[in-house]
């Protein structure tokens, strides 16, 4: 920087190339360097006097520039540092936020699950009371020979409550589907399955109110031997089929409807399962076939109306078709039909193979009759819904039953009123609930040698992990509630 003598021509001031002339009496520039680079000028003034600006003073303030170039060097890294810092303290609270949240959503979704538990729980009690006592009437009413008239008016009046239990237990399994398909619970279980005992039992399943509405249903296989067995999730396959199925027979009010399955073969990949499910029914526009697998959705708000559903079985449908690497499509045409196709890979086995010999193998039960075989079946029933208890005796009739409330009381009878042949034992009850009652049970006979007793949980719950405890617990089998009739029929005939 070139410098310039003050007026007074001292020659101080003149010779030093950081003071310049200028309209104020004293003026000093000295410029700031970093490294060779210019960072800043330490500018300074002084109107009052001359001379202000000595060597001595010169050289003070040229120390002071280098220090203040060695604090902008310092400055700048400890800014850096602080940023870092603050960087690494905002990433230190996102992590908790994010963190905190993580635990939040787990807890939500653990309350949502106890809650839907508890819901359907509470359903399930009543609906076993409905479809039970409507059972119970039929029987009445036959016994009764009552005038046909009358009788006919009543059964139907009857059957009408009884489909309205049955459809309140569907709506209630498929929101515990959609509960399980949310928090991700939903696995595939595969076994080997036939798939024409499979597609048949589908059939036996619907065909009775297919013939109520006077519609044809029937079913056929293409490339699907008799006795061949695939690796499937059998129970998640049904699923999928039968809500297409009785939808079909929803729909349709002549005609027919028609159930195909047939394996496709592939040169390239590997082999498809197909199911078809064909109807005469009344047909999809376009439009209408874009809402079909939403969450709470129909094709319209009048088959909403009018046909009624919870419009979860679609999107549950897609979604286990999802988790199986699977499709679904649908081709439909207004006022004539509609057809729905599920197709996925399998593995599957030939004709013949020991996998459907083994199968086939009958189980030999590790439980007996404790009781005489001329004498009547010893069942003890621990159940605390008084209904309940009333359907259920009525279903165990010719069986010498044992009621208990709890699952204390149900512990202290088998004590002092068995041995039992079957114990029916509900899950959620008081003072002990049905796992602990059960484990309860199963020390009692080890303490006293006592063969092994079939003990049959019953539960609203239909979770696997009540299954899964109740089997850790010593059961033999679970059923979820409602228990049918058929179902106690087929344990007193494991016992006879």
């Amino acid at each position: 920087m070139t410098g310039y003598a003050q007026q007074d021509n001292n020659p101080l001031f003149r010779d030093d190339p950081y003071l310049m002339d200028n309209l104020c009496k004293s003026l000093l520039c000295i410029p700031i360097f970093l490294q060779g680079d210019l960072k800043g000028v330490l500018y300074m003034t002084n109107d009052l006097y001359n001379d202000c600006f000595n060597p001595e003073r010169v050289l003070l303030l040229k120390l002071l520039a280098s220090q203040l170039a060695t604090s902008i060097q310092y400055n700048k890294h400890f800014t850096k540092e602080m940023q870092t810092m603050a960087q690494m303290h905002k990433m230190e609270q996102q992590a908790e936020i994010q963190k905190k949240r993580m635990e939040d959503q787990v807890m939500y979704r653990k309350n949502q699950e106890e809650f839907i538990d508890r819901v359907c729980h509470e359903i399930r009690n009543p609906i076993q009371g409905i479809i039970g006592n409507c059972q119970a009437l039929k029987d009445i009413i036959t016994s009764l020979q009552v005038n046909p008239v009358h009788s006919t008016a009543m059964q139907s009046c009857i059957q009408s409550i009884e489909e309205c239990g049955m459809y309140q237990k569907v709506v209630t399994d498929d929101v515990l589907t959609l509960s399980k398909l949310e928090l991700n619970k939903v696995t595939l279980n595969l076994s080997h399955t036939n798939i024409h005992n499979m597609v048949n039992t589908i059939y036996r399943m619907n065909v009775v109110e297919a013939e109520r509405k006077g519609i044809v249903l029937d079913c056929s296989f293409i490339n699907v031997p008799k006795n061949s067995s695939v690796l499937i999730d059998g129970n998640r396959v049904s699923m999928v089929i039968v809500n297409f199925v009785t939808n079909a027979i929803k729909f349709t009010s002549n005609g027919k409807v028609s159930i195909i399955c047939s394996i496709k073969s592939s040169s390239t990949g590997p082999e498809k399962l197909e199911f078809i499910v064909k109807d005469t029914g009344i047909g999809m526009t376009a439009s209408e076939m874009k809402r079909l697998f939403n969450r709470f959705s129909q094709a319209t708000q009048r088959i909403s109306a009018e046909y009624g559903g919870s419009g979860l079985g679609l999107f549950i449908s897609k979604a286990i078709a999802d988790l199986m690497n699977g499709s679904i499509t649908v081709n439909s045409d207004k006022g004539i039909g509609t057809e729905f196709k599920f197709e996925f890979e399998v593995k599957s086995l030939n004709e013949g193979t020991d996998v459907c010999e083994d199968k086939v193998q009958a189980v030999e039960p590790k439980w007996r009759r404790s009781t005489a075989h001329d004498q009547p079946i010893q069942v003890l029933v621990a159940e605390d819904n008084k209904i309940n208890q009333r359907v259920i005796e009525r279903m165990l009739k010719g069986c010498k039953v044992v009621m208990a409330n709890d699952g204390a009381e149900a512990v202290n009878y088998f004590q002092t009123r068995g041995p039992f042949d079957l114990v029916l034992m509900d899950i959620a009850m008081p003072n002990l609930d049905g796992y602990q009652a059960t484990k309860a049970i199963r020390k009692i006979e080890g303490e006293k040698g006592q063969q092994h007793t079939l003990i049959v949980g019953l539960s609203g719950n239909v979770r696997q992990e009540y299954h899964d405890l109740g089997r850790e617990s010593g059961m033999d089998l679970f059923y979820n509630k409602p228990i049918m009739p058929s179902q106690v029929k087929s344990l007193i005939e494991m016992l006879v």
